[in-house]
C-alpha cells in the first residue's frame, strides 16, 4: 500500500528557517494521513535570533508618511524610534542607529555617501532624499534584530534585508500621486508676509510587470519621483545701523552678508529680520528587474536600481545654505542551482556605489556654481557669495582665524 503524508500551508518567508518533524507509520488498507500545520504557530529552533519578517501585506496597505519604508521597520521586535521614522531615526534594542545594515536581495546597499553603513541616499544629512527604495518595489523584508548568526556583518545594530518584486505569468501593475500644498495647510504661526508661504509636494510614480516569454522570462519596473517647493519662515537678529557704523573699514564691506533689520530690540548693536526662504528636493528613483527560469534545475535573475538626487537647503535668514547632489546605484546577478535534491547552490554577484558628482556638483565645491547660492523668484542671491571674489578673499585674510570661522 501507499502511504501519503501532505505538509501544507508552510510559509518561509525571508531570512526566517523552519524544521517538520514528520513520522511516517505503517500504512493500512486505504487509509491516509494528512498533517496541515501553519508556520506562525511553530516555534523556530534552529537559531537563537530575535528578527520578524513583515510581508507583501503590509508593506502594501499599511498607511506610510512620506513613502519611507523605513517606518515598517518599527513592526519588528526591539525598534525604537527616536525621530520622524527615517532610517536614521530606527534603533534595535538600544543599539546605535549608525550600526543598522540594509541589503537589498542579499547585497550590501549602504555606506556610500556618510558613517551610516545603511544610509543610501545620505537621508541622515541635509540634503533630505528619501527614495532609496520605493515601496512599489518591495516584496517583503526580514529584520534581524539582535543575536543573529555570523553570517551577518559590517554593523552591530538591525540587520534589515529586503526582498524586491519580481514579473510573473500575470500582468500586475499600479500608479499614483500623493499631494501636499499650502492650499490645504493654514498659515505658519511666524509667517508674516502678505501672502502665505508656498508649499509644493508631489510624490507620483507606477509599478508594471508580467511576462515576456510564458513560463521563461519575466521582467519587473517601477519608477517613483519626489518634487518638493517649501519655503522656510525665519526669523533671526542682524545687525544694527549703529553696529553698521561701528564697523571699522577693513570689515565694510562684509556687511552686505548681514541683511537690514525690520525690528529694533533692547540690544541697540541688534536688530530683527524675518523673511521666507526657498527650498527644493527633486529625487527620483528607478527600478528594473528581468528573471529567466533556464530549466527546472536553474534560474537566473538580474536587477538594477538607481536614485538620483538634487536638494537646496537654506541655512539661515542671509539665504546661505547647502547644495546636495547624488546618484546611489545598487545591482545584482543571481544564479540558483539545484545540484542534488539536496544541494542547492547560490550566486550572487553585485554592485553598491555612486555615480561621481555631475559637473554642477563639482563646480559647487569650488564655489562657484550658481547652484551654491541662495535664489529666489522674489529676491536677489544674499550672503557671502554677494561680495566680490577677489574683495572677499583680501578682507578674509586680514582678519583673525577665529572670526573667519564665525563668519
Amino acid at each position: 500500500m501507499i502511504h501519503v503524508e501532505t505538509v501544507s500551508d508552510v510559509k518561509l518567508g525571508v531570512g526566517e528557517l523552519r524544521s517538520l518533524d514528520l513520522h511516517f507509520q505503517p500504512a493500512g488498507l486505504n487509509e491516509s494521513v494528512t498533517v496541515s500545520a501553519e508556520s506562525e504557530s511553530q516555534v523556530q529552533t534552529q537559531t537563537a535570533s530575535i528578527a520578524g519578517t513583515v510581508g507583501e501585506e503590509p508593506v502594501n496597505n499599511l498607511p506610510i508618511n512620506g513613502r519611507m519604508i523605513s517606518n515598517l521597520y518599527l513592526l519588528a521586535p526591539g525598534a525604537q524610534l527616536s525621530g520622524s521614522g527615517s532610517f536614521g531615526d530606527v534603533r534595535f534594542f538600544g543599539r546605535s542607529n549608525e550600526q543598522n545594515v540594509i541589503r537589498y536581495d542579499g547585497i550590501q546597499a549602504g555606506t556610500i555617501i556618510d558613517s551610516n553603513p545603511a544610509d543610501l541616499t545620505g537621508a541622515n544629512g541635509a540634503s533630505g532624499f528619501r527614495l532609496s527604495q520605493s515601496i512599489e518595489n518591495i516584496q517583503e523584508f526580514h529584520v534581524e534584530a539582535s543575536t543573529y548568526a555570523a553570517e551577518f556583518g559590517r554593523g552591530t545594530g538591525g540587520q534589515v534585508t529586503i526582498v524586491t518584486k519580481s514579473g510573473s505569468n500575470n500582468w500586475h501593475g499600479d500608479l499614483f500621486e500623493y499631494v501636499r500644498n499650502d492650499w490645504f495647510d493654514a498659515r505658519n504661526y511666524f509667517d508674516h508676509g502678505t501672502k502665505q508661504a508656498p508649499l509644493r509636494l508631489n510624490q507620483f510614480g507606477g509599478s508594471i510587470g508580467g511576462p515576456i516569454l510564458k513560463d521563461k522570462l519575466f521582467f519587473f519596473a517601477s519608477q517613483e519621483n519626489l518634487l518638493q517647493r517649501v519655503y522656510v519662515t525665519y526669523r533671526q537678529s542682524t545687525l544694527s545701523d549703529l553696529a553698521r557704523s561701528q564697523a571699522v573699514p577693513a570689515i565694510r564691506p562684509l556687511l552686505a552678508a548681514f541683511p537690514a533689520g525690520q525690528a529694533r530690540t533692547a540690544d541697540p548693536l541688534q536688530d530683527i529680520v524675518s523673511g521666507t526662504l526657498s527650498s527644493y528636493i527633486n529625487e527620483s528613483f528607478g527600478n528594473i528587474r528581468f528573471d529567466y527560469r533556464i530549466n527546472n534545475r536553474h534560474s537566473a535573475y538580474v536587477r538594477y536600481s538607481r536614485d538620483q538626487g538634487e536638494a537646496v537647503s537654506p541655512s539661515d535668514i542671509s539665504g546661505s545654505g547647502t547644495f546636495n547632489s547624488t546618484v546611489p546605484q545598487n545591482g545584482l546577478l543571481d544564479l540558483t542551482s539545484v545540484l542534488t535534491p539536496a544541494v542547492i547552490n547560490n550566486f550572487k554577484f553585485g554592485y553598491n556605489g555612486e555615480k561621481p558628482l555631475h559637473a554642477a556638483g563639482r563646480q559647487c565645491a569650488r564655489r562657484r556654481h550658481r547652484k551654491c547660492h541662495h535664489y529666489d523668484r522674489r529676491s536677489q542671491p544674499v550672503g557671502l557669495d554677494r561680495i566680490r571674489q577677489t574683495h572677499r578673499r583680501r578682507f578674509l585674510s586680514a582678519l583673525p582665524q577665529q572670526s573667519i570661522y564665525e563668519l
